[in-house]
Formats: C-alpha cells, sequence, structure tokens
C-alpha cells in the first residue's frame, strides 16, 4: 500500500516458497553437490557462498554465474514438501483474489536461516540493476532463535533511498513537508513525536 500511495510506477512482486526447515539440510546438500563440479567458473564471492551459506549464491549479479544458476543449479522449490506446496498455494490464491499480479520466482530465496515458506520483493524497473523496494518473507524460527516459543512471523526490510529514486523528482511530490524536527536527547524525541502527530 505504501508504494501504491507513492505512485511509484513498473512496480512488480516477486514470490517463492524456500519450504520448511525439514527440507533445507537435503537441498543445501543437493546445491553444494551440484554446484562443486562449477566451482573454477564460479566467481571468488560465490565459492566462499558455496561453503558458508550455499542460499546466499542466488543473490549473485555475475552474469557468468546467473548463467550456470540458471542451468545447473537446483531450484529449492522443487525440492519442498506437500504441505509447502499447500502453503504456497493458499498465499498465491489470496493475492490473486486481491487482484495482486506477481511473478513466481523459484531463485528468490533468503540467506537467514529463520525464513521459512514465502519469500517475497518488490522492485521497479524504474531504478535499473538495483532495483529492489523491499523484500522480507515468513520467518518462523527467528523467535525461537531468540530464546522465545515457536512464533509464526512475517515480515520486511524498505531500503528508504529507493523508495526516494523510485519516487523521481521531491518537486513532483503534492504534499512536500514544510518542517523538519531535529531533536538532541530523548525528551526531545518524545515532544518531536507529540508535535509531529499534531
Amino acid at each position: 500500500h505504501i508504494c501504491q500511495d507513492f505512485d511509484i510506477q513498473e512496480m512488480a512482486v516477486r514470490l517463492n516458497s524456500i519450504g520448511s526447515a525439514e527440507i533445507r539440510l537435503p537441498y543445501l546438500e543437493l546445491l553444494r553437490n551440484t554446484l562443486d563440479k562449477y566451482t573454477g567458473e564460479l566467481c571468488k564471492t560465490c565459492e566462499t557462498r558455496l561453503k558458508k551459506n550455499a542460499l546466499r549464491i542466488f543473490d549473485c549479479k555475475n552474469p557468468d554465474c546467473q548463467e550456470i544458476l540458471d542451468e545447473k543449479a537446483p531450484c529449492i522449490f522443487d525440492s519442498i514438501s506437500a504441505d509447502d506446496y499447500q502453503h504456497f498455494n493458499s498465499i498465491t490464491r489470496m493475492l490473486n483474489e486481491m487482484n495482486i499480479p506477481f511473478k513466481h520466482d523459484k531463485k528468490l530465496v533468503r540467506g537467514l536461516d529463520y525464513y521459512s515458506h514465502t519469500t517475497f520483493e518488490i522492485t521497479s524497473s524504474t531504478l535499473g540493476a538495483q532495483n529492489a523496494l523491499c523484500g522480507g518473507g515468513r520467518y518462523n524460527g527467528l523467535i525461537e532463535q531468540l530464546g522465545g516459543k515457536p512464533t509464526p512471523a512475517v515480515g520486511f526490510a524498505a531500503g528508504v533511498e529507493r523508495l526516494i529514486l523510485a519516487l523521481g523528482k521531491l518537486e513532483n511530490i503534492e504534499s512536500p513537508p514544510d518542517i523538519y524536527l531535529i531533536t538532541i536527547g530523548e525528551d526531545a524525541n518524545v515532544q518531536a513525536c507529540r508535535i509531529a502527530h499534531e
């Protein structure tokens, strides 16, 4: 809704499922065994990621690495369980019901261990190569890793600078800010929040 309110142009939603935690280790073993044959052709960053955090290899922008990933690497989506697949279908049905267009991108992953099931990214082609406005997904394992009870969660991070770039020239915004509040100290922060709210 934020992106729609800002009238950001040429937006696209990419969506995938990386499945449940149970499928992760077998998939990573398959991925490493497959890509070990191409280590001499991968960039140094990908070679390091393959050993330490193999899912992050899909973040590489190197065209040679992308070609190997496109042609040789198994996608995690093809390893998800029947329950994971049902969960993904329910998400896509909801998006279709809300008339939100999306593209299923089997290479869209998140490299942090607490992510599970849905991953997503919202992009704008007006930004060029660095086109991501925000990205996130479901992370059912996060609270438990921090010492809490197993708790389903979902979230995202957005790049403020990317949003500003996607907006174009600031003078095109109908209601630019009239006042900036600059504060020092916690008491001033509280007062500034009250003033901004008013």
